[in-house]
């Protein structure tokens, strides 16, 4: 039988492990085929568990900080968000899909993948302006 690990270590595991993905996400926001979305997410749900600070640090970061607490309080998202993603994930699909030399199989798989993206995110409630 197992041991349980020591709450205290899973509580550090969690800060680092949220760290790595506070770093994940800049560099996503930063390069063009790393999503840096899902990795502030991650943070916030490390930090939750690990650091109370933290946790209050990045929910209080401007401009991210409200639409992660929409996030995190109801899984909402503004439908200024939901526009750009959409937006941002047509236009940097259609190059690949369209004017490479890609198989058929891939552009089927790519587009497959893109279009569920796109139904998850429009699923989602959205936030209103309150």
């Amino acid at each position: 039988m197992k041991a349980r690990p020591n709450t205290k270590f899973v509580r550090h595991l969690l800060f680092v492990a949220g760290l790595l993905c506070s770093l994940l996400a800049i560099l996503g926001f930063l390069l063009p085929l790393l999503p840096g979305t899902p990795f502030l997410i991650l943070a916030v749900a490390c930090f939750s568990r690990s650091s109370e600070k933290a946790h209050r640090w990045i929910l209080g970061l401007p401009g991210v900080g409200p639409i992660l607490v929409a996030w995190e309080r109801d899984g909402s998202i503004p439908l200024r968000a939901k526009i750009l993603a959409t937006l941002m994930i047509v236009l940097s699909t259609l190059y690949p899909l369209f004017f490479e030399g890609l198989p058929l199989i891939l552009r089927g798989v790519a587009g497959s993948a893109c279009l569920l993206l796109l139904l998850y995110i429009w699923t989602r409630t959205t936030r209103s302006r309150s």
